[in-house]
């Protein structure tokens, strides 16, 4: 089979659960013998039009595209009309012709012109959708409105309030869409560009600035996307949550859910030494949609109680600031160095928070598959590895004290669910032959 994966591009420039489960699963379909090529945003020009390069790969097929749309990612959206750009059909028209797909696997629209979809569609080529976030109808892409309430999504007044003064202006757009940011992603500089653009963020959800955009701009927006979406053939639900999420919006698709997974997953044994203090570990940054401020919170309720043997371990960005006595670790920024770390505490509890709706959560399934104890909130598609009593309330501390005092610490994963090999063929079987 000739698999055509959409999606933002390869680690290690592009990061984070998107960009990982799809260049692990194309690796798995190398593996499996199919034909695996990738299509990517790539940078901007101001000499040519939107054309579409190869490039060198020794493992996939390998295209970009040169001028396409802006890349949000999650930085919101000011200014809908520089994300509707069109462009000529031909070009995505010859670029399928050539590549003759069997089947295209659309990991995400941010980038993607609607002329590729389109052309798609035209073709009769097979199209599937994963749901890795909610930014067709979300341009957060985290369905939380500008209170921090649950959003449905699609509901161009709110969007208006939400990404005033947030996004990228078109300057920051070319930087990072940029040959220089590919090279130098994790320079000082960069890094400083992006802390920047998070203070700026930060900042912006303490003050209510002027809209640069109307409801019906972003209306607009969202017409666009539907059309994109429309020549989708079936949406793969990665959870029970995205399922019902995406449905709402877009009722009449067709649909499947399977879990995802990611490569190098291995099943551990359990390590619940119950006569050691509780470890507590957090994975996350400070965005308040992670929730950090809700686990403080049921820790001080613990206390409160007389629950206080324990350690908290906090992993993701630096929390020293917030350290509130010698329990608190703040342990830096989570990676691949450091990983071993994490799941080394004899009677470990992973805590996910978070007060977003997310379509999976890879976090649950690693603290699992490493043998520890998972809580979650109800708002994390992983959830559904869990049972109830691992499972509390969104923004509830009282709900996760009670979640963290009574806790199932026997539960485990299997193999199949971790399995990238299983899940690939999955995949095959059951989304792409449609």
């Amino acid at each position: 089979m000739r698999i055509l994966h959409l999606s933002l591009g390869l680690p290690p420039f592009r990061t984070g659960g998107l960009n990982r489960y799809c260049a692990d699963l194309m690796q798995q379909q190398v593996e499996d013998g199919q034909d695996v090529l990738l299509l990517y945003p790539g940078e901007f020009s101001f000499f040519t039009q939107v054309r579409i390069v190869r490039q060198k790969n020794a493992r996939f097929s390998l295209y970009k595209i040169i001028n396409p749309l802006p890349l949000p990612l999650t930085n919101g959206i000011s200014a809908p009309e520089r994300y509707m750009k069109p462009c000529d059909k031909e070009v995505y028209r010859s670029f399928l012709k050539d590549v003759k797909p069997d089947v295209i696997h659309v990991h995400t629209l941010q980038g993607f012109h609607k002329e590729l979809f389109e052309a798609a569609k035209e073709l009769n080529l097979r199209m599937v959708y994963t749901t890795h976030d909610y930014y067709p109808f979300c341009p957060l892409c985290i369905l939380l409105d500008s209170n921090g309430e649950q959003c449905t999504g699609s509901c161009p007044e709110k969007c208006v309030v939400c990404n005033a003064g947030r996004g990228l202006t078109q300057k920051q757009e070319y930087l990072m869409q940029s040959a220089v940011y590919a090279r130098l992603k994790y320079s000082t500089l960069f890094k400083r560009i992006r802390s920047s653009q998070r203070k700026h963020n930060a900042k912006r959800a303490q003050c209510t600035p002027a809209p640069q955009a109307t409801a019906d701009d972003y209306q607009q927006l969202f017409d666009y996307y539907a059309e994109m979406m429309r020549c989708i053939n079936l949406i793969h639900a990665n959870s029970e949550i995205s399922l019902a999420t995406y449905k709402k919006v877009y009722p009449e698709f067709r649909y499947k859910m399977v879990p995802i997974t990611h490569a190098g997953l291995k099943c551990k044994a359990l390590k619940n030494d119950r006569e050691k203090p509780l470890d507590i570990s957090f994975l996350g940054g400070m965005d308040a949609f992670k929730g950090v401020d809700v686990l403080f919170h049921a820790l001080e309720i613990l206390d409160a109680q007389g629950f206080s043997d324990w350690n908290l371990w906090l992993y993701g960005a630096d929390f020293t600031g917030l350290c509130k006595d010698k329990r608190y670790h703040s342990m830096g920024r989570f990676t691949k160095e450091n990983e071993a770390e994490v799941w080394k505490h004899p009677n470990h509890l992973l805590v996910v928070p978070s007060k977003c709706m997310e379509t999976f959560s890879f976090v649950v399934q690693e603290g699992l598959a490493n043998g520890a104890s998972v809580v979650c909130s109800d708002l994390v598609g992983a959830q559904l590895y869990l049972p109830q009593e691992n499972i509390f309330r969104h923004n509830d501390a009282e709900s996760l004290a009670n979640a963290i005092q009574n806790y199932n610490y026997n539960v485990k994963i299997c193999e199949d669910a971790v399995s990238m090999k299983k899940h690939s063929k999955a995949i095959t079987e059951d989304i792409y032959r449609i």
